[in-house]
């Protein structure tokens, strides 16, 4: 799990812990009666919990619902969006190169080079490909590749392009190509562009370079704007080639996308694609429907910077990932805004987020027994998320269960230790006049939570002991028996925890 996806689960996390541990409710529980009062704690507990489809108050199933969200924002959301955007800028280069080649501008049948971009594009000439690789475009099986560039503007036919994980190695290991050939000459215009696309693997192996495609081709159709020969709009609808990774791991099986918007370049030379419209959506590697999507608000208000130069500082300092949409799959809703910004760049030539900013409304689908029940919105306000070697996430907003009173709510998360997932927690929240405070920490083997609410309940549980006390303004009044599910009082009467 990465630092941000971590950082991001970890802090709807402890909102979510919250939610469920706190005290307050519909009446004060009496000044003078200690069992009284911490039964009134657990009783909202209770109502908390199951107002989030639990049967279990002290494990919501809302944690494992959360996790799971944050890893698909994290691993889908933020790379189909940077993606694509990426795409988009290729097919610049291409219609660029194709109205230069084929006016006569230049001679040259490949791109310039353009310094820190890992792709670029060429025109050729001959039958368009339906199928890209060998017999029938086959996963698995090597090949070479056989296409001949133009020779001249009366025989260009297409362009192709491919974006790169990296240099090709010479040591017969592989780099990762997602390629998409454009078929200009179906439309003069560039109104219409049919294209094809797949993701490829390509190595050296006895001076011979050999490509391996790891998914099937996939098709779809682009659509250039121009205005006095500069790009003013575009448009993709189809599926797009997902990034692979070591070892040909495909983060997805294909990316759907229904998108138009406008591309500018910014004087420091970085590019901006402004969606105006339309959806992204990931088809997960062994599935055959869209999971997660992102449907954009419409005005161009959702905005992805990439640099041309991955090596220019000054570009990379513009990078940025701002959406107004919402994005959703069977795990979770998120509705507003997402900023993602504090780019740099990895040794394989990927964009790492540094810095994360959600506004607006945030839902997480229950996990029982490993089935996601229906999607809560529980939180709305912004989280912010600084990454690094110390992840500090902070949630800052309101709190709504079903047939619950409102609440205030405040979470500052840090991550002491990305190496084994350590995590301090610190939060507050208000509910229905009664404020609850928490402190403690989690890692991958234990856990330690301090409860303590304005009636003077406090209770400290961890993952290692089979009890916990229950004590009202220092005073011992019951002890929780995690083993038989039970809560005994110091007046001689108990109750399930659930």
């Amino acid at each position: 799990m990465s630092m941000k996806s971590h950082a991001l689960a970890s802090a709807l996390l402890t909102a979510s812990l919250l939610s469920g541990c706190g005290g307050g409710g519909d009446t004060t529980p009496p000044a003078d009666t200690d069992v009284a009062t911490a039964k009134a704690f657990f009783s909202n507990l209770r109502s908390n919990a199951y107002a989030l489809s639990a049967q279990d108050p002290l494990n919501t199933g809302i944690v494992d619902g959360v996790k799971a969200f944050g890893d698909s924002l994290n691993t889908e959301a933020a790379s189909l969006t940077l993606n694509t955007a990426q795409v988009v800028q290729l097919g610049d280069v291409a219609q660029s190169l194709w109205r230069n080649y084929t006016t006569g501008q230049t001679t040259d049948p490949f791109s310039p080079g353009i310094s820190g971009f890992p792709g670029g594009c060429a025109v050729f000439q001959g039958t368009f490909p339906t199928l890209i690789g060998g017999t029938g475009g086959a996963n698995g099986a090597p090949y070479s590749g056989t296409a001949v560039t133009a020779t001249s503007t009366t025989n260009a036919s297409w362009v192709g392009c491919s974006v790169n994980s990296g240099p090709l190695p010479t040591d017969g290991t592989s780099r990762y190509r997602q390629t998409i050939v454009f078929n200009m000459s179906a439309d003069p215009s560039l109104a219409a562009v049919p294209y094809v696309a797949i993701t490829r693997a390509q190595y050296i192996d006895a001076g011979v370079t050999y490509h391996r495609n790891l998914t099937p081709t996939l098709v779809g159709t682009a659509g250039f704007t121009l205005a006095n020969g500069d790009l003013m709009g575009f448009s993709f609808a189809g599926d797009l080639p997902p990034p692979a990774m070591t070892g040909d791991v495909l983060l997805a099986a294909r990316y759907a996308v229904d998108i138009d918007g406008l591309v500018t370049q910014l004087p420091s030379g970085a590019f901006q694609a402004s969606f105006s419209s339309g959806k992204l959506g990931v088809v997960a590697v062994g599935a055959t429907e869209v999971g997660l999507s992102i449907d954009f608000s419409p005005e161009g208000a959702s905005v992805v910077v990439i640099p041309e130069n991955l090596g220019d500082a000054a570009q990379v300092a513009e990078a940025k990932l701002n959406i107004e949409a919402s994005i959703s799959d069977a795990k979770g809703r998120l509705a507003g805004t997402l900023l993602i910004d504090q780019l740099s760049v990895d040794t394989s030539g990927r964009l790492v987020p540094g810095h994360a900013k959600f506004t607006g409304e945030i839902g997480a689908a229950p996990v029982v027994n490993g089935t996601p029940g229906s999607v809560v919105t529980f939180l709305s306000g912004s989280l912010e998320a600084t990454l690094g070697s110390t992840p500090v996430v902070s949630f800052n907003g309101s709190m709504a269960l079903p047939n619950r009173p409102v609440a205030s709510l405040t979470v500052t998360v840090t991550e002491t230790s990305v190496t084994d997932g350590t995590l301090s927690l610190q939060g507050s929240y208000t509910q229905a006049g009664v404020t609850v405070t928490m402190t403690g920490t989690k890692s991958s083997t234990d856990s330690s939570v301090t409860f303590a609410d304005s009636t003077g309940v406090s209770t400290t549980v961890t993952s290692h002991s089979a009890t916990a006390n229950v004590t009202v303004s220092g005073r011992q009044t019951a002890v929780i028996d995690k083993a038989n599910n039970r809560i005994d009082y110091k007046d001689g009467t108990f109750e399930s925890v659930f």
